[in-house]
């Protein structure tokens, strides 16, 4: 069956679409449905048919392959072979008999590499784009987590969600963790996931707090309303739970330590925000309580000293920084330099798009070149200049695919093309003019942008060909997506 044919924005219009028929008909070409009651519906998990290519396998061949796989390398010219939602074999040639009736993908003169996963984003907010590039710290909060997120309809986070997944994809991004804080209510939380499985990506809803309500011992959710989340995934092929608790720095501990227990109990990650300050920090404390382990990941981490990055490292636990939004926000230099010398993998993520922008390439970028900035600090204080980068390129790829999956206890199925795991993969177009000619590190790392993206697939479907996402109507989602926003910003 041939796919889709990709949206042509341009045509796409307000008129053009009151123009051919009912509101209903509208609601359908974006997988929504009314309950009735004027509130959009969310339908189940999408059907390949919806989302994506229906071909079982595929053979994407003629490609740079960065398999991200300690055993398979880079090959420079190499093939990778899905069946259904699996990468089967991974070869610089793959046998004629192993690829027969298999779909062929031609990436010559692109580089082929794992999806890329972003580990802490709040994906709401994409509904508020922008409106904190020139915010500090305590504006943002002001503004945006007390102003705005009260006013937030189950509509507003589903919708939020969806936009935000679909830009992902857009960039590359085939697996990415809501750091969920537009949860006013259980139904604000069900409308979260279901924004992210009518999308199609592979994601992690991360249960937190409402914004605005934080850090209380009494604040939502409660545990009934975090097991009915569980619940709701259970057997979910794309969609896991994690827990998003509070800053143990600055919030009641017996919350946060109930938060993890009861994560614990569901199998599911912990996330949380932590900055090393005030004293004792976050590693400082979990660790008197019993309470460190792999299964938790700090975000930011700043101000950490060596003895918190040590901790953290000791106990297997995992850390991402938002280089891009900590220098707006007055947190500080990415800290890379512990992470790396307390023996962490280091990860990065996304964090607000209302100050950023949504893609990982640029956050790669940044955390590489502020290193490479204190570096040099570093050694002109002790009077001896660099004369070798200590980080290359090609060493932060990690971060937002091997490193990244781990941290989302997800290594096993995503983060490198390796064959058994999921068939999470993106093609760049690296004869584009801005990367040709570059080593592949180099040209993703200091020139890539969305652009770039050619092919994206996710647990083997395609969900975005020849530069464009695939059955996705982005006119009705702008058009809903300016009326929420003048709401919340009004």
């Amino acid at each position: 069956m041939q796919e889709s044919a990709p949206v042509q924005r341009s045509k796409l219009t307000r008129r053009a679409l009151l123009g051919s028929g009912s509101a209903a008909a509208i609601a359908a070409s974006v997988g929504w449905s009314s309950d009735g009651r004027g509130r959009r519906a969310p339908h189940g998990p999408p059907s390949p048919a919806g989302h994506g290519h229906r071909s079982q396998r595929k053979l994407i061949t003629g490609g740079y392959v960065l398999t991200m796989d300690g055993r398979l390398g880079d090959l420079p010219t190499g093939e990778v072979l899905i069946d259904g939602d699996r990468i089967v074999e991974v070869a610089a040639h793959i046998a004629a008999a192993h690829t027969a009736g298999a779909e062929t993908i031609d990436a010559t003169g692109m580089i082929v590499l794992p999806g890329m996963i972003d580990n802490h984003r709040h994906m709401w907010e994409s509904l508020i784009r922008g409106i904190s590039a020139d915010h500090t710290f305590g504006e943002y909060f002001a503004q945006v987590l007390f102003g705005i997120s009260p006013r937030l309809t189950p509509d507003d986070v589903f919708l939020g969600n969806l936009l935000s997944a679909y830009e992902s994809l857009d960039s590359g991004i085939t697996t990415i963790l809501d750091w969920s804080h537009g949860t006013n209510t259980p139904d604000h939380a069900t409308s979260a996931i279901e924004g992210l499985r009518q999308s199609g990506s592979r994601a992690v809803f991360a249960y937190g707090s409402p914004a605005a309500n934080s850090g209380r011992p009494d604040s939502p959710p409660t545990p009934d309303d975090v097991r009915a989340a569980h619940a709701r995934l259970d057997g979910d092929p794309l969609v896991d739970l994690a827990v998003a608790t509070s800053n143990p720095e600055t919030s009641d501990f017996g919350r946060v330590a109930a938060d993890i227990a009861l994560a614990r109990e569901l199998g599911a990650g912990v996330t949380m925000h932590a900055f090393g300050t005030p004293r004792p920090s976050a590693p400082e404390r979990l660790v008197a309580a019993g309470l460190m382990g792999d299964d938790l990941t700090f975000v930011h981490g700043n101000s950490f000293t060596p003895g918190d990055f040590a901790l953290v490292a000791e106990h297997g636990a995992h850390m991402s920084s938002s280089p891009e939004v900590e220098m707006q926000m007055g947190l500080g230099a990415a800290p890379l330099t512990g992470m790396l010398a307390g023996g962490i993998h280091p990860t990065v993520s996304v964090d607000i798009v209302p100050a950023v922008g949504g893609e990982l390439f640029t956050q790669l970028r940044i955390l590489l070149q502020t290193q490479r900035m204190l570096d040099h600090q570093e050694a002109q204080r002790n009077g001896t200049p660099l004369t070798r980068l200590p980080v290359s390129t090609r060493d932060v790829l990690p971060y937002a695919t091997t490193h990244a999956a781990a941290s989302l206890g997800l290594a096993d199925r995503i983060g490198s093309l390796t064959p058994g795991k999921q068939a999470d993969v993106i093609v760049v177009d690296a004869l584009d003019l801005d990367l040709f000619l570059a080593e592949p590190g180099a040209a993703l790392v200091s020139a890539a942008h969305p652009g770039n993206i050619d092919t994206v697939l996710v647990a083997g479907r395609i969900v975005k060909r020849g530069g464009q996402l695939v059955g996705v109507q982005l006119g009705p989602l702008r058009r809903d997506a300016r009326v929420a926003r003048q709401r919340l910003l009004g």
